[in-house]
């Protein structure tokens, strides 16, 4: 299956109050965000290479997959 969700690399602005896509606008939280909603942002940020990641990890189950889905979980946790 593929990813049917806005492609490019997606990331928060400086604030983090808001996840992109390039020059896609994804989500948005209110400036005044909790701990736990900025950690929403960060995992919402993550998802599409936590997904792929994760397909592949299924599919090939190499070393090098196990490292972008390492990668991909640190990305989201950070």
């Amino acid at each position: 299956m593929e990813f049917k969700g806005t492609k490019g690399q997606w990331g928060l602005n400086g604030n983090g109050t808001m996840v992109w896509a390039g020059k896609t606008h994804i989500v948005s939280y209110p400036v005044a965000m909790s701990t736990e909603q900025v950690n929403d942002m960060k995992l919402i940020a993550a998802a599409p290479e936590l997904l792929k990641a994760l397909q592949e990890l299924v599919e090939y189950n190499s070393i090098g997959n196990q490292a972008k889905a390492r990668i991909a979980i640190e990305k989201a946790l950070k």
